[in-house]
């Protein structure tokens, strides 16, 4: 993903454009949307992302492009919050990994911090 995503001389590059471009409706007004993709600010960081759901099955994509940073939330409930959940991870990374105690082994980190205690990320190579 990081290659077609980050890389501005991918083949991709493109069409990644386009659809990172928010639209425009025929009065003027700019929206948070461009194909397929939502386009906002959080935290003063770009954020690029999509989510969807089907059958008690919800996942979110958020990307900062600036970062080179993605987080994709899979989840097998259906009342969960996938977009919450991706945005808590990106907060652990980006404001509290410092002072955060993680226990690294083979197959992924578990992270002990406060009130996210026992949230397991596992690595995808």
């Amino acid at each position: 993903m990081g290659r077609v995503v980050y890389d501005a001389n991918s083949e991709f590059a493109p069409l990644l454009r386009r659809m990172q471009t928010p639209s425009t409706l025929n009065n003027g007004t700019k929206t948070h949307y461009g194909m397929g993709l939502f386009h906002e600010s959080w935290s003063g960081q770009e954020m690029i992302s999509h989510g969807g759901a089907w059958v008690g099955f919800r996942a979110e994509l958020v990307r900062l492009p600036e970062q080179h940073f993605s987080v994709i939330t899979l989840c097998n409930l259906a009342n969960t919050n996938p977009m919450v959940t991706a945005k808590k991870v990106v907060a652990l990374y980006y404001l509290a990994a410092p002072r955060m105690a993680a226990t690294f082994g083979p197959n992924g980190f578990t992270l002990d911090y406060g009130r996210v205690r026992g949230l397991h990320c596992t690595r995808v190579n």
